[in-house]
């Protein structure tokens, strides 16, 4: 513990002194705990982060290829291509 002059209203070890340094050992190991388990969220966190970068880069990735392939097959036909589903029904 930390070291104290005495004082003629505290002496070094006085109860009051001793419960002192209880509490700012207690405070301490509570802000020490705390630390720690921030330091683990955001190494978990940074983590997140990382996966969704490479999980975001390969949906940018895939859309340029769809967007590719969309442009080829709009320039083959000059005209986007045409779904049965896109036809106007019969009786038009």
């Amino acid at each position: 513990m930390g070291e104290h002059q005495a004082t003629p209203d505290h002496p070094v070890n006085s109860p009051d002194t001793d419960r002192r340094e209880l509490r700012l050992e207690q405070r301490l190991d509570a802000l020490e705990t705390q630390a720690t388990f921030q330091e683990e969220l955001l190494s978990t966190l940074n983590d997140q982060v990382s996966h969704q970068q490479l999980a975001l880069n390969r949906l940018w990735d895939a859309n340029r290829l769809l967007q590719d392939q969309l442009k080829s097959l709009q320039s083959g036909s000059g005209q986007p291509q045409e779904s049965p589903d896109d036809a106007p029904p019969p009786h038009y």
